[in-house]
């Protein structure tokens, strides 16, 4: 473990002490100060941080923020601290490690008074350290890092103060980030795989231990150790690729607003973020996003990220064996190569329909062979150009087709309608049943019904 703290006579029973008394300390916007601070140490004890203000006074920053300044202090509440790993918060604890403390308490410290709304302007700022911190507003709150601002512009003698949710880590290798992070299970991937994780600037999206011990059980494995053991070399290869996209610059905002990007196993990851809650990837909750490393940036999220297969597969392996039959179909007797339409990069959402609802009485002659040219325009009616996951899509009043005809789309009490043939001449009502199946380069949604396209009259 590679980061740097204190020179009290005890620093290990001092920051037990410390720990023991600030545990219990608000993490909300409630922590209110005593007037007017004089200066930025004095507004750290009357915040209550107490484990904050120990280690300014065991790195002796506590003096450097009585000075005249003005600084801008991010300050960790006491239960950020307690969330630290344990062999983290021991590593800072130490003595011999005083150096590191204060780069580490330096990382949350800027020249100047800068007030949230003049930081929610920036995507980035240099700290005292020297490293740069990322800046993000997400779900309307000010993001450092990884950090939540939970109180902000807390006005001091000698300038501002922001209390933060988590303590901000200057940026390291990726493999000892991982560490810190608790992330050994992905470190243990890497690990087994041939992939260098430090050969180029990439975006990590990294399951918690948990996550990937839930993924190994399902698998058939005893734990991730057992899984490790048992999966080929490229099956893991390819499990790692599948949570890494090229470039450092996929911060969580970036990422959302581009709505997909490409992973290195060359399938799409769908990003979205709804108000009052969580991004996602593939609708797996990003439970910390805007972890840098000294190359990379890191997302943590709560599930693994399954290798996909082609939008043909998924349908076949979902028992959509109808679906699948009548595109095979119309390939052959068309010329529009439906099937590679389906396939190709573009991002899609496909709303597939069951076997029972190709079953209906009133769509037979449809599929008998001599109307394929009118059963690929039904087929296509289905497809959307666009990746929609199920939360996004109940936002919308219509969507379009790739051929441009609107798809009517409603939510009620968290069932989401889809009515076909705009026109009113045979409105189908359908409930997505089984939401965001995920393809290489498509979201599909197993509806009850088929769709037909306005002003199309069945055979």
């Amino acid at each position: 473990m590679n980061l740097t703290l204190s020179n009290v006579t005890t620093p290990a029973l001092a920051l037990a002490a410390i720990l023991a008394a600030g545990c219990s300390s608000d993490d909300d916007n409630t922590i209110t100060p005593v007037p007017d601070p004089a200066n930025v140490t004095a507004g750290v004890s009357s915040l209550g941080l107490t484990t904050l203000a120990g280690v300014l006074t065991s790195s002796g920053l506590d003096t450097v923020l009585e000075g005249a300044g003005p600084f801008t202090l991010f300050a960790p509440t006491d239960a950020a601290f307690a969330a630290l790993d344990p062999a983290t918060l021991a590593f800072l604890t130490d003595a011999a490690n005083v150096a590191v403390l204060e780069d580490t308490l330096r990382y949350h410290l800027l020249d100047g008074e800068v007030s949230s709304t003049a930081a929610a302007a920036l995507t980035s700022t240099a700290a005292n350290n020297g490293d740069s911190i990322n800046i993000e507003t997400v779900d309307g709150s000010l993001y450092l890092n990884n950090a939540r601002v939970a109180n902000a512009d807390v006005t001091v003698g000698n300038g501002l103060i922001h209390v933060v949710d988590s303590v901000l880590l200057p940026p390291m290798d990726i493999a000892t980030a991982l560490g810190e992070r608790g992330l050994d299970n992905l470190a243990a991937a890497a690990a087994a795989s041939t992939l260098d994780l430090a050969a180029a600037p990439i975006t990590v999206l990294a399951p918690s231990d948990a996550a990937f011990e839930a993924f190994a059980v399902a698998a058939g494995s005893t734990d991730f150790a057992d899984f490790l053991t048992t999966a080929t070399q490229p099956d893991v290869d390819a499990l790692l690729n599948a949570h890494i996209v090229a470039g450092a610059a996929n911060t969580a905002t970036a990422v959302v607003a581009a709505g997909d990007a490409a992973s290195a196993g060359g399938s799409l990851l769908f990003f979205n973020a709804e108000a009052g809650a969580a991004p996602t990837v593939d609708g797996i909750d990003i439970t910390a996003f805007n972890v840098p490393t000294t190359q990379s940036l890191i997302h943590e999220i709560d599930g693994v990220i399954a290798v996909r297969d082609s939008a043909v597969d998924v349908a076949t392996a979902s028992g959509l064996n109808t679906l699948v039959a009548n595109i095979a179909q119309v390939d052959a007797s068309q010329s529009n190569d439906l099937t590679g339409t389906i396939g190709g990069s573009a991002a899609l959402t496909i709303f597939a329909p069951s076997d029972a609802a190709w079953a209906d009485a009133g769509l037979v002659n449809l599929q008998d062979g001599s109307n394929d040219a009118l059963l690929e325009q039904v087929l296509r009616y289905h497809v959307v150009a666009d990746a929609i996951q199920a939360k996004e899509l109940a936002t919308l009043t219509s969507v379009d087709s790739i051929d441009s005809d609107p798809i009517g789309v409603s939510e009620d009490m968290g069932v989401i309608t889809l009515t076909g043939d705009a026109a009113g001449t045979n409105e189908t009502m359908p409930v997505i049943g089984t939401n965001n199946v995920f393809a290489v380069n498509a979201v599909v949604h197993v509806i009850d019904t088929v769709l037909i396209p306005p002003g199309v009259t069945l055979p």
